[in-house]
């Protein structure tokens, strides 16, 4: 056998150095793709974390803050409902229950013929976190004269000791969409704060039918889809929804969750009724 000429030598040198190096290349870009793997993954934790930590911050103001509210410089009269404000001007008085002390809240006297008490009050989430836990939910948080939740416990206080009737507005692409109904009560933490009773429907918007069960979920806690649980947790998102553990219209529960940022509830207790009353 000839000689193997020099040149195809030397091409084969080159080849099996582009080889190596290559081979190299694709051991460092693979362990680059796993580090940057798992500082995602510490980063997820970690955010995780941080909004568990958040969480019971809020968890502990909402029970220092939900005990008693003493009255500020804004705050006009004691009251047992927004009906009974003697001014026909809109603002924050303290509410007195035979329950527990009294506590600031925000009456609106301009829509629908006044005496309406806000209970839950957003503008896209810029004064307040919506993301938050049952506890908080349970308690309350926010201030009344911007956005807030008044809290489930008072509003089961609320609705089951006498007949309210309660109104969703929804700010949405610039027109105001009003649900009315006009009956309105929420069970116990026992009972998830179910809405027990929702009346006759008026308006140009609907959110619930008499004949379904409308429990009170978080994200933390819920009986809905995983799915939903993480939109709950990206849009800020508790509310009244159906049990839904096995499927969901995850676009649509998105789109509902966002339409919440900019969603007031109002009650307003209908004047000589109590619990007992019926239709």
């Amino acid at each position: 056998m000839g000689s193997i000429p020099l040149c195809l030598v030397i091409l084969i040198a080159i080849l099996s150095l582009l080889l190596v190096a290559g081979q190299e290349a694709n051991h460092v870009e693979s362990s680059t793709n796993d580090q940057l793997k798992d500082i995602q993954k510490q980063l997820f934790h970690l955010d995780r974390a941080v909004r568990s930590l958040s969480s019971q911050m809020d968890d502990l103001r909402s029970k220092r803050d939900g005990v008693t509210t003493l009255p500020t410089s804004s705050c006009r009269a004691t009251i047992s409902n927004c009906g009974a404000a003697s001014s026909d001007v809109s603002g924050v008085y303290l509410l007195q229950l035979c329950a527990e002390p009294p506590y600031q809240v925000f009456c609106n006297q301009t829509f629908e013929n006044g005496g309406w008490l806000v209970v839950y009050s957003r503008s896209n989430g810029n004064e307040t976190r919506f993301d938050r836990t049952w506890e908080s939910y349970k308690h309350g948080f926010g201030h009344p004269e911007g956005e807030h939740f008044i809290g489930l416990q008072r509003l089961h206080a609320l609705t089951s000791a006498s007949w309210y009737e309660v109104a969703f507005v929804l700010m949405r692409q610039g027109e105001e969409n009003v649900g009315l109904y006009d009956r309105f009560e929420i069970g116990s933490e026992w009972e998830r704060f179910q809405i027990k009773r929702i009346g006759t429907a008026k308006g140009s918007m609907r959110l619930f039918h008499a004949d379904q069960s409308y429990m009170f979920h978080t994200a933390n806690r819920n009986n809905l889809h995983p799915e939903a649980r993480e939109t709950m947790v990206q849009e800020g998102c508790a509310f009244w929804f159906i049990d839904t553990p096995h499927s969901i219209d995850n676009a649509g529960f998105a789109q509902f969750c966002h339409n919440l940022k900019q969603l007031k509830i109002m009650i307003r207790k209908r004047a000589g009724t109590s619990a007992a009353s019926e239709f």
